[in-house]
């Protein structure tokens, strides 16, 4: 279920390294325009579903693939790609040219002991902030959401069309999905996810998008997925990401890191610097730009 909804989609394609009628690997991508400080970058991409077969008889062939499969794209969309690669695939995308991101941090939090209180929906917040819960995202919000997006250094731009493909439009996993308005304008949104491992259910902030600047936004945002994921009696919420802000947000409100993302990025250094790799802790990006979570 979770290859065909995401390979029937104008977003993304698939690629079948085969030799002697085996499949040896594949590589799959996910196409979708990307803001570097606050310009967009058409041709973008990333790099998902790359599976190597561990009894390949010539690893060599691997390498072959990865390297005809960058050429053969790189006229079309090579800007800029990114991916997070399992261990089998790490050093083959290492060898091809990719280069390591560190940063990409998971966050962890026991919220069994917290004290359950009432989700507050459709009630007014700080700041004369609403939140409310919707099942689609609207094309009449795009500029706002835009308007958000470029207030990172790299990020992905997270229209309707992109966003209800990711979320909305999956049908075989349940997202819940928060809005949040002040006035008309659409402030941000978070995406919850709730999954059981080994019977135990956690919660998982898939998504998250605000002005970084705004500490009271995102405190608002964690206290409604505590009390979402408490009242589906989840005992531990996650959220990855990248973004420094973000992590010290984190850390404030009790979080701890648990774990860091392999996280590889692919620049055509014609037209883009490598200092761009320099800060990542401006950057934004969260479970719900790659698809490491989806086999949860």
């Amino acid at each position: 279920m979770h290859l065909k909804w995401k390979y029937n989609s104008n977003f993304t394609t698939l690629w079948i390294a085969e030799q002697r009628g085996m499949v040896l690997g594949s590589c799959g991508r996910i196409f979708y325009p990307i803001i570097i400080n606050g310009r967009f970058i058409i041709k973008s991409y990333w790099g998902v579903d790359s599976l190597v077969d561990k009894n390949a008889i010539d690893k060599n062939k691997l390498f072959v693939f990865f390297r005809v499969y960058r050429k053969a794209y790189r006229k079309k969309d090579e800007d800029i790609g990114f991916c997070f690669p399992n261990n089998r695939v790490k050093t083959l995308y290492l060898n091809t040219g990719w280069a390591a991101v560190n940063g990409l941090d998971k966050f962890s939090k026991s919220i069994v002991s917290e004290g359950r209180r009432g989700l507050k929906t459709n009630k007014t917040a700080s700041g004369g902030l609403k939140f409310f819960w919707v099942d689609k995202f609207q094309s009449r919000w795009n500029n706002m959401l835009r308007k958000i997006c470029v207030k990172y250094a790299l990020t992905a731009y997270r229209n309707s069309r992109y966003l209800n493909w990711r979320y909305s439009g999956c049908h075989y996993k349940r997202y819940a999905i928060l809005m949040a308005k002040k006035n008309s304008g659409i402030k941000g949104y978070m995406v919850l996810e709730l999954s059981a491992d080994k019977g135990a259910r956690r919660g998982l902030i898939v998504d998250l998008l605000i002005d970084p600047q705004d500490r009271r936004l995102f405190d608002d945002f964690i206290y409604y997925a505590v009390n979402f994921f408490q009242n589906n009696k989840a005992g531990i919420i996650e959220f990855y990401t990248i973004n420094s802000g973000f992590k010290n947000r984190l850390i404030s409100l009790g979080f701890k890191r648990t774990d860091e993302v392999d996280f590889l990025i692919l620049i055509n250094k014609e037209k883009h610097p490598e200092e761009l790799l320099n800060n990542p802790g401006k950057w934004h990006i969260v479970a719900g730009d790659g698809d490491f979570e989806m086999e949860g």
